[in-house]
């Protein structure tokens, strides 16, 4: 059950303790412990919206990595992960207590941001900036604040996971992202692109590390969480919006996802 904090709500998963803090109608903060005995890799499909993700004081082994163009990538300390909307990032988290915060919203992306998942040099973010606007402003008045630094974004580095897509994987990419609410017939996805499905199936892998259903799943239960802290939407609603069949297998392919109920989610969102 989700209890409350002086700052927000705090749902507690199998591994996992999240700090929630909803900003209005549009924006989130998170602050979130996890806890893993041995090192673990995760694709998130991120998907209307447009965040920024720190690790804060951990207690790991390795420092966390995100999958580049030339390979796994160590963040830097104090550096910022940018994230804008139907972004496809593959992360190695490493064993031990791990802390990050993110600040999520589904504002329309200021035009100073880049379109690529990028990371931001520490020197745009430093520690008092964070803990100043963080968890205080929403993101859109975030955005205001340092899009006249330009968030360092001239010492980003990209992160990009259609770098090494092929035309055939990027088109379907992009196809199932306008429609992964909808029932997704590979056939029909590989026909339009005039291709095999087979064959399609291979290429999507060789470029993403994921099947095109594995994507859709990613980005359904994204779509998932928006519904359910930011737009304050009942789970039933949340199932059937995106695309699930009944509430029962949205509660069971949720909870294998976030470690946690969607109704834990639910209640979070709750004044």
């Amino acid at each position: 059950m989700p209890s409350k904090s002086g700052s927000g709500i705090v749902v507690q998963g199998v591994d996992k303790e999240s700090l929630f803090q909803v900003l209005g109608s549009q924006s989130l903060y998170m602050n979130r412990t996890s806890r893993s005995d041995y090192p673990q890799e995760q694709f998130i499909a991120y998907c209307h919206g447009w965040g920024l993700f720190r690790e804060a004081q951990s207690e790991t082994t390795e420092p966390v990595q995100v999958h580049t163009r030339q390979g796994w990538r160590a963040l830097p300390a104090g550096s910022v992960v940018f994230v804008p909307p139907f972004s496809l990032l593959r992360w190695r988290f490493p064993q031990g207590v791990l802390r990050f915060e993110m600040l999520y919203s589904l504002t329309t992306l200021p035009p100073s941001y880049p379109l690529v998942p990028s990371l931001i040099g520490a020197e745009a973010f430093d520690r008092d900036w964070w803990q100043r606007y963080g968890p205080l402003k929403s993101p859109q008045e975030v955005a205001g604040e340092k899009s006249s630094l330009n968030l360092g974004f001239r010492q980003t580095v990209s992160l990009d996971a259609d770098c090494k897509a092929n035309a055939i994987a990027f088109k379907a990419r992009k196809q199932i992202a306008r429609g992964f609410e909808t029932k997704l017939d590979l056939g029909e996805l590989a026909r339009s692109l005039r291709v095999h499905p087979s064959a399609l199936a291979r290429y999507f892998k060789q470029a993403y590390g994921i099947s095109p259903v594995e994507y859709r799943s990613l980005l359904r239960l994204m779509r998932a969480q928006e519904l359910l802290l930011i737009r304050k939407t009942s789970v039933t609603q949340a199932a059937f919006e995106c695309g699930f069949d009944n509430a029962a297998h949205f509660s069971r392919a949720f909870r294998s996802f976030a470690k946690c109920s969607p109704r834990a989610y639910c209640q979070a969102a709750l004044p």
